[in-house]
Order: C-alpha cells, then sequence, then structure tokens
C-alpha cells in the first residue's frame, strides 16, 4: 500500500481533559479549614504547583502564607486575604462550597498523595508533547533528544516538593548535624574509602563530589577504584556501581576475590589452587553475595549511556556511588576535537553526580608526556592537556609508584610502596598519602594496623546515615 503522506503520532484530542484529582483537592482544603494544624501533612507532598483546579491552588497558597504568619484561618479570613482575588475564584460562594465538602481529616495524607499523583500525571503529558515537539523540529541531534528525555522522565520520577531551602529552614538540621558529628568517635562524614589517612584528609567522598584518580597505565587505577569499592560494600554496607570500559565483569569479579582472600591473582585466573586455597575461595563467594556492588561492562560507548545506566541504577539499586573506569574510553558529543570532547565528558559527569547526590570516581589516564622527564610523578599540569577535567573535578587523585620506572626500586618482594598524590581537594587540604601495594593480589593496602583501623571505622556502619 503506497503512502503519500508521513505517518502522524497518534495524540489525544485537546477537549480531552487532563488528569486530575478536582474532588481531593476539594476535600483536601475543607479537611484543612477544619484542622489548620494539619497542613505540615500536605506539604510533605504538595505545593500550591500540584493543583489542577486554579482556584484550589489560590486557596492553598492563601492557607500557607497565613499559617506561616501563625494566623489561624477560616473562610472568612481566607476571603479577606484572598483580596480582589475572591472573585477570580468564584466568591464568597465557592469557599463555602468547599467548607461544607465535609471530608475525613485523618485523610489529609492520602488526598494530598492524589493530587500529587495527578499532577505526576500532567507532567508527563507535558514532557511527551515537548518531546515529540523537538523530534519534529528537526533542531537538535538524536541524542540530544535522547538525553532531554531521559533528565525530563528521570526529573519528573525524581521531583521533590521544594526545589530550594533557605537559611532558616536548615538552621537548626545543620545545627544538629554538626553537634551529632563533634560527639562522634569517627572524623569520615562522606563515604569512606577505607584508606585510613585518605578519609582524615578528605573526610570520605561527598555527595554530588566528582573524584579523578589519573594516572599512567599499569599503576593500578582499576586496581585502587575496586579496592575502593570493596571497602565501601564491606565496611559501610554501601551499594556501589562500576561502569567498566576496559575490564569484563568476571575479571573485576576475580580482583574482587582475590584482594578479600589473599591469593594471588594469577592462580584464581589460572585455577591452579591448593585445596585449601579452594576451600577459601569458595568462603569468600559466600561472603561477597551480600555484597551491593554492580558490575556493568557492557558497551558504554558515550557519555548518554552512562548517564542512561546511571540514572537506571540509581532508581533500581539505590547506588551510593559510581565507578567509571576509564573517563578517555567514553565518546561526547563530535567537537572539532578530542579535548572538546572530553571536556564535554567531564562536565556532564559533574552534572550527572550532582545529579545523582552521589560521588562519582572517574579515572583518567595520563599521557606519554609524563615519561618524558625525569620526575615522573603526576602533577596537576598533566591533566590540562585532557580539556576540563582539572576545573570539573572536586578531588584529583594521582597514583605512583617507584617500582614502575626505577630499576632499584624492583624487588623480588611482593609488596611495595605507593604514593596516592591528592593534588587537588576543592574543599579541604592536598597531600600524599602512602601505602602498600600486593602485586600478587593487585591490592593496596593501608600502612596501619588492623586494631587501629578497626577503631576508626568502628562506628561508621550505624552511623554514616547522615551521608
Amino acid at each position: 500500500m503506497k503512502i503519500d503522506t508521513p505517518l502522524k503520532p497518534i495524540i489525544k484530542p485537546s477537549t480531552i481533559e487532563l488528569p486530575n484529582a478536582y474532588e481531593a483537592e476539594k476535600a483536601l482544603l475543607s479537611a484543612l479549614f477544619l484542622d489548620n494544624s494539619k497542613i505540615g501533612q500536605a506539604l510533605e507532598y504538595i505545593t500550591h504547583e500540584h493543583f489542577y483546579d486554579k482556584r484550589n491552588a489560590l486557596i492553598f497558597k492563601s492557607m500557607l502564607s497565613l499559617y506561616s504568619q501563625g494566623i489561624a484561618f477560616d473562610h472568612i479570613i481566607i476571603a479577606n486575604h484572598l483580596g480582589s482575588q475572591l472573585e477570580t475564584i468564584g466568591g464568597m460562594d465557592y469557599l463555602i462550597e468547599v467548607t461544607e465538602y465535609l471530608p475525613n481529616v485523618s485523610n489529609i495524607t492520602y488526598y494530598a498523595k492524589i493530587i500529587y499523583q495527578k499532577s505526576i500525571l500532567r507532567e508527563l503529558i507535558f514532557a511527551s508533547q515537548e518531546i515529540t515537539d523537538n523530534c519534529y523540529a528537526d533542531t537538535l541531534n538524536t541524542e540530544e533528544i535522547l538525553n532531554l528525555a531521559e533528565k525530563k522522565i528521570f526529573n519528573i520520577s525524581t521531583k521533590k516538593t521544594e526545589s530550594y531551602k533557605s537559611l532558616n529552614d536548615i538552621g537548626d538540621e545543620i545545627r544538629d548535624l554538626i553537634q551529632n558529628l563533634k560527639q562522634r568517635d569517627t572524623v569520615v562524614t562522606g563515604l569512606p574509602t577505607g584508606f585510613i589517612d585518605i578519609d582524615k584528609l578528605l573526610n570520605g567522598f561527598q555527595r554530588s563530589d566528582l573524584i579523578i584518580l589519573a594516572a599512567r597505565p599499569s599503576m593500578g587505577k582499576t586496581a585502587f577504584a575496586v579496592n575502593i569499592a570493596t571497602n565501601m560494600a564491606t565496611r559501610g554496607n554501601f551499594s556501589v556501581g562500576i561502569f567498566s570500559l576496559e575490564m569484563t565483569y568476571r575479571q573485576i569479579a576475580m580482583r574482587i576475590l582475590s584482594s578479600m582472600s589473599d591469593i594471588a591473582f594469577y592462580k584464581i585466573k589460572s585455577g591452579k589452587l591448593s585445596t585449601k586455597e579452594w576451600d577459601l575461595i569458595v568462603k569468600t563467594i559466600d561472603q561477597t553475595r551480600n555484597m551491593r556492588i554492580y558490575i556493568d561492562d557492557s558497551s558504554l560507548i558515550t557519555s548518554l549511556d552512562i548517564r542512561t545506566k546511571a540514572r537506571k541504577l540509581k532508581i533500581e539499586r539505590n547506588i551510593d556511588f559510581l565507578i567509571i573506569d576509564y573517563l578517555q574510553l567514553i565518546e561526547g558529543l563530535k567537537r572539532e576535537n578530542r579535548v572538546q570532547e572530553v571536556s564535554e565528558i567531564s562536565r556532564s559527569l559533574k552534572i550527572l553526580a550532582k545529579e545523582l547526590n552521589i560521588p562519582i570516581l572517574a579515572l583518567s589516564q595520563l599521557n606519554r608526556g609524563v615519561e618524558q622527564r625525569d620526575n615522573k610523578r603526576p602533577m596537576m599540569s598533566d591533566l590540562r592537556e585532557s580539556g576540563s577535567i582539572e576545573q570539573d573535578a572536586d578531588i584529583v587523585m594521582f597514583i605512583y609508584r617507584d617500582d614502575v620506572y626505577n630499576k632499584k626500586s624492583q624487588t623480588n618482594e611482593e609488596r611495595t610502596t605507593a604514593e596516592i598524590n591528592i593534588a587537588k581537594h576543592r574543599n579541604g587540604p592536598t597531600g600524599t598519602i602512602q601505602l602498600l601495594f600486593h602485586k600478587d593480589t593487585t591490592t593496596f593496602k593501608n600502612l596501619t594496623d588492623k586494631q587501629e583501623l578497626d577503631v576508626f571505622y568502628k562506628n561508621y556502619v550505624s552511623e554514616h546515615e547522615e551521608f
């Protein structure tokens, strides 16, 4: 069959009324006339913007204004407060109609939820119409439209009734938080990395932070990131996402097993294990079953793919922390050069960290320029050829192991020393931390003894809810 004209989407005609909760709106207002103090319960779910009927929105807004001033209200007080807007809502007749609705005051929360849910449905309709319009307009490319669509739906699904807080609102909250922190034994206010000297310096990884972990190949970037993930999942029972663009999920899982069991990675990979080692592996696997680490090794090629999967993980698994390995393997929007693309990617990751309200650790590979100088320790200037990574990051960490370059440092010892240089810390001090690196298990470990670690982190599991 020949089609002469392009197919158009089936759109509901404008004569069909949008989803609404007209009866619930009237019931809620009437209940608030009966008991002004219940307005706080309603505010947990809605503001005046969630009302479909503009008359009801004006009444609710007036109620809130009076209540915030400590003024009790009834329909006469509301009428006086509305002033010239009284006629807009239908005059005193409509106010009396609302007061005579006779709802059940105990159902206020239920009414508010219905109003909120219908408001969400309307927002979805408006968002879908905007997405449709963009598809027809042909002014944005496909990736931009997909990102816009995802962001709109994600924002609707996680929307809160309040987008701002005044200092007056948060003063008591901050005071209580600081007092609580003051009384605690631990100094970690964010997510613990499990490396005591790093946690002392950074206070853990904080919400919405973008952390860059940079090094030359073979320094142990992935190993260090996986160690942090393991520490978070075991010490704090945090939910961690790992997006691996380089290694498979099996390789990462084997690294975790090697680290936790202290059995050499090459033995696990080859399967050449003694009976004792095999029993230990089985025991360790059982220990990992309750660890909330989620690995995605699929072809996450573009920054859009990263954002899509991250939002999905946040909704489905409520991840507290995300690792991306590694930044230079991500494709951005096609720009004039790769530096601009990397800049766009790092900015998008910072925005994503803020959007999901979690710290994101992005691994970054440094170029060969590091090896052209005598002192091969990475510096901040080594990042400047990688776009705006340095500016976008809240924390920048470099890994350096002297044994990789210096033959005098190379020994047959399984353990070597590693330096973690915290070169940028937007909200605090910087410095270099010494760790042990176990080559056989590709594991970074503290120089501190276990007893001190246990004391330092002892209260963390029960007290990390502030994060």
